[in-house]
C-alpha cells in the first residue's frame, strides 16, 4: 500500500503553471523499505510550450515535432522526476532522453517515469541500493482497449489464470495490473538487460489483492546476472483513483 505525505519537492515546481498540482506518496517496496513517488496531476488543454524554458527543462526535437498533448505529457513527466531529483539532492540535474526513448539519469542514479491521462509520476533513486527501478501508470482499459491489451500482453494460460482470480477485482482491471507490470518490470530491468524484451518474457503467476502484490515468472533468459529463466519478480501496485494504478519493480543488487 501507499501513504501520502507532503509537502511534495513538486509542489514548489507547479506552483506557478495552471491547472497543474503535486503529491508525494511513499510506495511499500516488496523486498522491504520504502521509495518516494512523486505525481503530478495537469491539464493538458492548459499546458503552453513555452514552459520547457521557463521550468529549464531541455526539449529533445522528437517532442517539439509532436502534438501539444504529447509535449505536455514528456513536460510534467520530467517535472515529477526534477522533484524526485531534489529528494535526491540532486536537483540541478536532468533527465535526459536515450536512443530507446529510456529516461537518462544523473550518474549514480536509477529511476523511472510515467504518464497516463493527466497525470505523471516518477521515482529515483541511488544505484547502490535499486539496480532499476520501474513504474507504470495505467487507466481501467474496457472495450476495444481491454481486448488490445489481452491479446498484446497475455497468452491463453495468463488469461485463464485471471479469469479463475476474478473476485475484489474485475477481469478489465486485472488484465490492464498485469499488463502495467509487465511495462514497470520492462522499466526496471532494463538497466540491466540493456535491451528491448517483448511481453512474452515474463508471464503472470499470481495477483494478491489483500497485499497488493503481482508476481511475474521469466520465460527467457533475459541477462546471466539476476534475470535468467524462471526467476519469479515481485511487483507492487496501488489504486490511484476510481480507475486509474500503478504498478511498480524494483532490482535489487
Amino acid at each position: 500500500m501507499s501513504s501520502l505525505l507532503g509537502p511534495a519537492a513538486a509542489q514548489g515546481l507547479t506552483s506557478s503553471m495552471p491547472g497543474a498540482t503535486a503529491q508525494r506518496r511513499l510506495l511499500a517496496l516488496p523486498a522491504g523499505g520504502e521509495l518516494a513517488l512523486h505525481l503530478v496531476a495537469f491539464d493538458a488543454a492548459r499546458f503552453r510550450p513555452s514552459l520547457f524554458d521557463e521550468a529549464g527543462i531541455a526539449r529533445p526535437a522528437s517532442v517539439a515535432r509532436s502534438v501539444a498533448r504529447r509535449q505536455a505529457e514528456f513536460f510534467f513527466g520530467r517535472l515529477a522526476a526534477r522533484a524526485a531529483l531534489i529528494e535526491q539532492r540532486q536537483g540541478t540535474g536532468d533527465v535526459g532522453k536515450g536512443p530507446a526513448g529510456e529516461p537518462l539519469w544523473p550518474p549514480g542514479l536509477v529511476g523511472s517515469i510515467s504518464h497516463v491521462d493527466g497525470l505523471a509520476c516518477a521515482v529515483a533513486g541511488p544505484q547502490h541500493r535499486h539496480r532499476g527501478l520501474g513504474v507504470d501508470l495505467e487507466r481501467t482499459a474496457t472495450g476495444e482497449s481491454q481486448a488490445a491489451l489481452r491479446q498484446q500482453a497475455l497468452d491463453a494460460q495468463e488469461l485463464a489464470r485471471l479469469v479463475a482470480l476474478a473476485g475484489p477485482l474485475s477481469l478489465d482491471e486485472l488484465v490492464t495490473l498485469v499488463f502495467s507490470a509487465k511495462e514497470s518490470l520492462y522499466k526496471g530491468a532494463y538497466p540491466v538487460v540493456g535491451r528491448f524484451f517483448d511481453f512474452s518474457a515474463a508471464r503472470v503467476l499470481s495477483i494478491d489483492p489483500a497485499h497488493c502484490r503481482i508476481v511475474l515468472r521469466l520465460a527467457e533468459d533475459l541477462h546471466p546476472d539476476g534475470f535468467a529463466r524462471g526467476r519469479d519478480c515481485e511487483l507492487g501496485y496501488t489504486r490511484i483513483d476510481t480507475d486509474r494504478f500503478l504498478t511498480f519493480f524494483e532490482a535489487r543488487p
